[in-house]
């Protein structure tokens, strides 16, 4: 198994004591989340099988998750 993390900036003024705002600034802008799995994608033409979100504040959208979720199910990514 090879595995990668993977970082998507969290909505833009979504702020919460998990959040990495200190390190990364006041302010984020959200990425679609066919731009997301775009990214994934490219990491699994790479041969990696699992991906790791490694962002604190991704799933406070509940709506672009799930965007996300059905992207990857829609593209048939078989990610871990």
């Amino acid at each position: 198994m090879a595995e990668t993390a993977f970082f998507s900036p969290a909505e833009k003024g979504v702020w919460n004591v998990f959040c990495s705002r200190p390190v990364f600034g006041q302010s984020f802008r959200a990425r679609s989340a066919a731009n997301v799995v775009d990214e994934v994608e490219q990491i699994v033409d790479l041969g990696y099988d699992r991906v790791w979100f490694a962002d604190d504040c991704f799933t406070l959208n509940r709506e672009r998750l799930m965007d996300v979720c059905d992207e990857l199910v829609k593209r048939r990514l078989r990610v871990g």
